[in-house]
């Protein structure tokens, strides 16, 4: 993040108050404080501080706090709640009103002219200093500037006064003084610190003289809380589905399984056991997958495929709830996960009804709640509406909509994010059975799937019920890595909405699917023969095939072909015997005319000689919906 880089040439962590100038210096020489609400005395009727900013970026509290203050009834606080996917705390507190970006209302300043400021701060979890700086704007809040010089402190529970100065430059028409911070998990900032800041004074006199704590000297330190640790995590018995309690909950923004390295002190809830209250995140296992429902309000919960023996994740799929808001203007997704209540808890079947984090988007106050249901044996996980919930999405992040027998003439529906401009927004036919989601850097398919609805049904702000959108920018997933130049558009999440039925997600990985580039001239109804090589340029875990090796089918059964040929999708059913699973080429006759530029080749539907064990998509689709 570039922020990031910016801010770890700082010698200290930065606790930035940012400075909006609500009143003018007086011409006459007297110390006027120009510092808006100075000791936070002043909140609105939702009791949030009245000319305070913050700057969020990673996760944190902040507001007014009446249980600890240096003078009057209220002082200013922020907390440290959960930390960046590089372990870095990342925020800030502002005196003066302000994103951290912009700050329109900021206190108005003038340029080239010497300030003093002072304040009382006291706090705990923090192992390096914190720099009080103010940032400079221009007269309408843009141009952010974080050169202007301030000074450093470290927290400590004792209330204590600092004092600092600057000088504006010559473009300088607005400030905050910035309370930031910054510094890694443990080793600089400690989960929970938190610090107060009370009676600000910034003025173009020098500050005034001290005045003694009206509360206490010391602020109250928090009680520790002994980590709890359990038994660890023991490996899976085929067959069964288990519940856990991670013993710790991570509110960072994170993609990887943050618990999974902290999995030695997990609790097993035990079978039969309901009424728990989980002390760290929930954590879902089944034969081949897991799901998180982390407490972190950066994204949604995860699912996560078994890559190894030791039940390693992989790749992360984040699964978007989304509610659809009664004006139909609006979508708000629900992240994390701050409730989880157990429904069912047998070594053959689990389900955990889970309720986002709360917040207030658009006037509407959102908490979509939905239930988690894994069956023992199982490679698919049920999701069920219970409130607030419309749609169920899949951070899958491919190239290609894939949805098969959904075509006009029964072959598939397909669509390529590289086909389509940024925005555009791809409406699967309502006669799908399923969704395929193609993973190229974990050589995985997600199967979305669900009930087949009556002719006719009803959806919410979407015409149909399977749908995605292409967006540039964003994570290539891979698909920049195939030799084939950058993928700058995928589709970001395909969706289904829920429409009252619970939809479900299969987990297929390793050797299911397969992508060539061709570029050849075919002839209709002759030969074509494709020797299969392998795309991806880095190694998959558990994978056979290797970076620029051949590929071939492992597992005999149903498979379709899809062949692009001049821009037109033609589906090709393919019955790959025991014998073909050893083949490196595929021969088929050509279904039309023109530049063969690509093929998607994937196992559909099982036969007799598919191995008992192996679920296709079709397996899924058809025993998971009865």
């Amino acid at each position: 993040m570039v922020f990031h880089r910016w801010v770890q040439g700082l010698a200290a962590m930065s606790i930035a108050l940012l400075l909006s100038a609500g009143t003018r210096s007086s011409d006459t020489g007297a110390s006027v404080n120009i510092a808006p609400n100075p000791s936070a005395e002043q909140v609105d009727k939702r009791s949030h501080l009245i000319d305070w900013g913050h700057y969020e970026n990673t996760p944190d509290e902040w507001g007014p706090s009446s249980d600890e203050f240096h003078t009057g009834k209220r002082c200013a606080f922020l907390k440290i709640t959960g930390f960046g996917d590089d372990g870095c705390a990342c925020t800030a507190l502002a005196v003066g009103e302000t994103d951290g970006y912009r700050a329109p209302n900021g206190i108005p300043v003038k340029p080239n002219t010497t300030y003093h400021f002072s304040f009382y701060l006291a706090g705990h979890g923090f192992k390096r200093n914190i720099t009080v700086q103010p940032w400079g704007f221009k007269a309408d809040g843009s141009g952010r500037d974080r050169s202007i010089n301030g000074t450093s402190v470290l927290a400590t529970p004792e209330w204590k006064r600092y004092v600092g100065g600057f000088t504006t430059k010559s473009y300088t028409k607005r400030i905050a003084l910035m309370f930031f911070v910054y510094g890694l998990h443990e080793r600089d900032v400690q989960e929970g610190a938190t610090f107060f800041v009370d009676d600000v004074y910034i003025g173009t006199q020098e500050p005034p003289q001290p005045v003694a704590s009206t509360l206490r000297r010391r602020i109250r330190l928090p009680e520790k809380t002994p980590l709890v640790k359990g038994e660890g995590y023991k490996p899976h018995k085929a067959g069964t589905v288990r519940l856990w309690d991670a013993n710790k909950r991570y509110t960072m923004k994170h993609y990887d399984m943050r618990a999974w390295q902290d999995r030695a002190i997990w609790s097993q809830v035990p079978y039969g056991t309901t009424d728990y209250q989980f002390r760290g995140d929930c954590i879902l296992e089944s034969e081949n997958f897991w799901v998180s429902l982390h407490s972190s309000r950066y994204d949604s919960v995860f699912l996560y495929a078994k890559t190894d023996a030791e039940s390693t994740p992989g790749r992360h799929n984040e699964l978007y709830r989304a509610f659809d808001t009664p004006d139909g203007r609006w979508i708000n997704y629900g992240s994390g996960s701050k409730s989880c209540k157990i429904i069912t808890n047998m070594p053959h079947e689990i389900e955990v009804e889970s309720g986002s984090i709360t917040y207030t988007r658009k006037g509407y106050e959102t908490t979509i709640v939905t239930r988690y249901r894994l069956r023992g044996g199982k490679p698919w996980l049920e999701i069920s509406p219970v409130s607030q919930a419309d749609m169920q999405g899949m951070h899958g992040e491919s190239r290609f909509v894939l949805a098969p027998e959904a075509g006009e003439d029964g072959g598939d529906f397909v669509e390529d994010s590289l086909r389509h401009p940024d925005y555009y927004a791809c409406r699967v036919p309502n006669r799908a059975k399923m969704l395929l989601d193609l993973i190229i850097d974990d050589d995985t398919i997600w199967v979305l799937t669900s009930r087949h609805l009556p002719e006719g049904a009803q959806f919410g702000r979407r015409p149909t019920r399977f749908s995605a959108d292409n967006a540039a920018g964003g994570w290539h997933a891979g698909w920049s890595r195939i030799g084939e130049g950058d993928c700058d558009r995928v589709w970001t999440a395909p969706f289904i909405q829920f429409a009252g039925q619970p939809v479900y997600i299969g987990v297929l990985r390793i050797g299911y699917w397969h992508y060539q580039r061709v570029g050849q001239s075919v002839t209709r109804g002759e030969p074509v023969t494709l020797n299969w090589r392998i795309a991806y340029t880095r190694q998959v875990r558990s994978s056979p095939f290797k970076p620029g090796g051949t590929w071939r089918p492992l597992y005999p059964g149903k498979w379709r072909l899809v062949a692009c040929i001049d821009g037109c999708y033609y589906t090709i059913p393919i019955t790959i015997t025991a014998a073909q699973t050893a083949s490196i080429s595929i021969t088929f006759d050509s279904p039309a005319t023109g530049k063969l530029e690509y093929a998607l080749f994937y196992l559909y539907n099982g036969t007799k000689e598919t191995p008992k064990h192996l679920w296709t998509p079709m397996d899924i689709y058809q025993e998971a919906i009865e």
